[in-house]
């Protein structure tokens, strides 16, 4: 073997030393990562257990009640809610919701209530009505009942209902199915 052809040898491993040293150089220029700070960051800041939280209006009349198993709220003013119950109220009828898990993302007036909702609307005098829906949006401040995903309903008369997306106001007054309805009716003799 040549001098020359030990100098091809060297020229490489020389490249990736230099790449080596280039690389550790650069890593040393980002800021550290506090792995405290993290995990400060992801733990709540309140803990709450046994939880009812009453919102009222202007004239102190109630506007909603929602009971949670524990209620986490972090700094960025988000939540995550366990076993909710959510009871709105309006002078012309009112919603009962239910679900496993509640979601309020940060700075926001509404909630998600998911993986499977029960809701029960009430209200007089056309009877009640019961959705089951795989996640609910509750706006509080518009004061909505939102969803894209599919929902089933029943009516206190025994009609049926299937869609995909529901839109409702808080009273219940006004719900809109927004796609791919089925409906079934039954007969009164």
């Amino acid at each position: 073997m040549s001098s020359s052809d030990r100098g091809n040898l060297w020229l490489p491993l020389l490249g990736a030393l230099a790449l080596l040293a280039g690389w550790l150089a650069f890593k040393g220029f980002q800021a550290p990562t506090d792995l405290r700070e993290e995990l400060v960051e992801q733990r709540p800041r309140y803990h709450l257990e046994d939880a009812r939280w009453r919102r009222y209006d202007d004239t102190g009349a109630p506007i909603f009640v929602l009971a949670a198993a524990n209620i986490d709220y972090f700094d960025d003013a988000s939540m995550q809610l366990d076993s909710v119950r959510f009871d709105t109220y309006a002078e012309a009828g009112r919603w009962q919701l239910e679900a496993d898990r509640g979601h309020v993302p940060a700075g926001e007036t509404r909630l998600k209530l998911q993986p499977l909702v029960d809701v029960h609307g009430a209200r007089a005098p056309d009877g009640s009505i019961d959705l089951q829906t795989p996640s609910l949006w509750v706006d509080w401040t518009e004061r909505t009942l939102k969803t894209d995903d599919p929902v089933e309903a029943r009516t206190a008369a025994g009609s049926t209902l299937e869609a995909t997306g529901m839109r409702g106001d808080w009273t219940g007054r006004h719900v809109e199915f927004l796609d791919a309805v089925r409906v079934r009716h039954v007969l009164r003799d």
